[in-house]
């Protein structure tokens, strides 16, 4: 608290620039109070006239008896009172006549009796306090896999479900019909793979044949060779024996015979092999793409690949159509099973938008399909609230909450923050908060209004006075009357946070400082009054503030983001008669702007 030289100063300076007005005030006054007397003496005859003149000066002199005593009564300083007492009890004497005249003896006269609280600092848990509401864990919209029409709905809106029950029916005769249709047709691609892969068999057989004829007809050119070289061989030694003249010209003529038909054979042979050999060369599996295998078997399994491979790509065609056709039939199988739809989670049917006989187009692609049915978990239901922008940088995941509902008003509920948005809502500058919890018997129903705190810090002393007793002046500071040896004065504070309708004082008063509780607009600096100590600063206040509290907080809507820190101390708001975390709500940052409460 400052001392008592600084707010005499204080006082000093109040009562100089309130004088100025007031005198200029008086003076504005007097002057056209002059001006309408000098207009109605002017036309009043003149006997009339002369008594004004004689009247008038008196009023004037009595106007400014009157406004000195309401200067020396309610605006000089206390030091200057006691200093004037001694004149100012012989000049203002007459009033004493019509029973004013209690501020000029202190002994003669009785004291103006007033309440006076005694500060005492107090333990509090740091919190942030909100409206918000209870909103469900996860919600599904039900909608159908098929178009169609509804046969039959099983739910309605507030059944209990569990997972897995049926909700909806819908019509199977068009899937029906659809499913035999695919099953023949699966069918028949089912024999066009048999007969695709019989012609590859076949084929793979002939060209098997094929290679063993290849086979046989080069061990017959091979064999026509060795008859064609021994042919020659007898032929050249026929011819020497001639040309000795050992043989006749006939037999000589009859070996050059043997040797050109032996040559006939073998040409006509090794053409005939290299016709049959086209298409089982080894340049023509390189010109597949394939390397010449060394061993006679592998090359015969890919000789026997490149020459079916037409037959091969039959069947795989075939095998295609039977697994297309077999997809369709499973695929239509299961939309035959989705016409019964069943519920995906244990909930609550929270709408239902359809009826038995409506018809459904099914879901499309930019999902704007209207839900059979919705449902919501609550099993586990989220308390939701909207934290001040300025406020939410104290919440982080994990912290408790703690809330109550309307429905349940003896109850008290426990969350735990499990997100804070990191986007901030720009129309209304808060914060979205989310705390987690189970929700046994499914009591908490989405959409009921709670009244939240979470605890963002340690507990602490601090002090804390009813709201009303602060004069707001700029940002922090403000004015508080407190009561010194039966004396006013005004003294200067830094308030903080406000709890409820209360608020933490930082500095400015001490513990055993006596504060004025009622009359603020009858006190002023040094006023001299009869204390009577009523208790230590506490949330009760009078009727009528409990009475525009109730209504505070009556008008608190469910969507509404206003949040101010309040005591935690669970006895200490039993002891209130109210719930932890309800008191002030709603009233907070009117109460830091607007006029002090119980200024007149």
């Amino acid at each position: 608290m400052r001392s008592g030289q600084d707010t005499t100063e204080g006082g000093l300076r109040g009562l100089s620039r309130t004088l100025t007005t007031l005198l200029r005030a008086a003076g504005r006054m007097l002057g056209s109070l002059l001006r309408g007397l000098i207009g109605v003496v002017s036309v009043i005859p003149l006997p009339g006239r002369r008594i004004l003149w004689t009247i008038i000066p008196a009023l004037l002199i009595f106007f400014l008896y009157i406004l000195s005593y309401a200067i020396y009564t309610r605006w000089l300083p206390a030091s200057t009172v006691e200093d004037w007492k001694p004149v100012a009890r012989w000049v203002f004497a007459p009033l004493q006549w019509f029973g004013d005249g209690a501020l000029l003896s202190s002994e003669e006269s009785q004291l103006m009796r007033l309440e006076v609280v005694a500060v005492a600092p107090e333990e509090i848990t740091p919190a942030v306090f909100s409206a918000g509401k209870i909103e469900h864990y996860e919600k599904v919209e039900i909608v159908s896999r098929n178009a169609g029409r509804i046969e039959r709905i099983y739910v309605h809106e507030g059944d209990v479900v569990a997972s897995g029950q049926l909700l909806v029916q819908m019509e199977k005769l068009p899937l029906q019909i659809q499913l035999m249709q695919q099953r023949a047709a699966l069918e028949s691609a089912r024999a066009r793979l048999q007969l695709a892969e019989e012609r590859y068999a076949t084929a793979r057989r002939d060209r098997e044949k094929v290679i063993q004829s290849i086979d046989k007809q080069r061990t017959q050119v091979r064999e026509i060779k060795a008859h064609l070289d021994k042919t020659r061989a007898t032929f050249q030694g026929q011819e020497l024996l001639y040309k000795q003249g050992g043989i006749s010209l006939e037999t000589y003529r009859q070996a050059r015979a043997e040797l050109i038909s032996a040559e006939a054979d073998y040409l006509t042979a090794l053409k005939d092999l290299q016709i049959i050999s086209i298409g089982y060369r080894d340049e023509d599996i390189r010109a597949r793409g394939h390397a010449v295998p060394a061993s006679a078997t592998a090359r015969k399994q890919v000789l026997l690949d490149i020459n079916t491979a037409m037959e091969k790509a039959e069947v795989s065609v075939a095998r295609a159509e039977v697994e297309a056709a077999r997809a369709e039939v499973n695929s239509i199988s299961l939309l035959l099973n989705e016409t019964a739809v069943r519920s995906p989670l244990r909930g609550i049917v929270s709408e239902r938008n359809r009826s038995p006989g409506e018809e459904v187009t099914g879901p499309s692609p930019q999902g704007s399909s209207q839900a059979i049915l919705v449902l919501v978990d609550i099993e586990k239901v989220y308390a939701v609230i909207n934290v001040r922008e300025e406020r939410a940088t104290e919440i982080e995941p994990e912290m408790a909450m703690r809330f109550t509902v309307d429905v349940f008003p003896e109850e008290n509920f426990s969350a735990r923050v499990t997100s804070v948005n990191p986007v901030v809502d720009e129309r209304t500058h808060t914060v979205e908060v989310r705390a987690l919890m189970e929700n046994p018997g499914l009591r908490l129903r989405p959409g009921m209004f709670i009244r939240a705190e979470v605890a963002t810090g340690e507990p602490r002393e601090v002090i804390l006075i009813p709201t009303r007793y602060v004069i707001p002046r700029q940002g922090n500071q403000a004015w508080v009357y407190i009561v010194q040896a039966g004396t006013v004065y005004r003294a200067s504070v830094e308030t903080g946070e406000e709890y409820g309708d209360r608020m933490e004082i930082v500095s400015g008063l001490e513990a055993g400082n006596l504060l004025a509780a009622e009359k603020f607009s009858l006190l002023r600096d040094g006023l001299r009054v009869e204390a009577v100590q009523s208790g230590e600063p506490g949330p009760e206040g009078t009727d009528s503030e409990n009475e525009s509290r109730s209504h505070s907080d009556s008008d608190i809507d469910s969507d509404s983001a206003v949040d101010s820190d309040s005591p935690v101390d669970a006895a200490a708001a039993k002891e209130r008669g109210a719930q932890p975390g309800v008191e002030g709500a709603g009233r907070v940052e009117s109460s830091r702007d607007g006029p002090a409460r119980g200024e007149d």
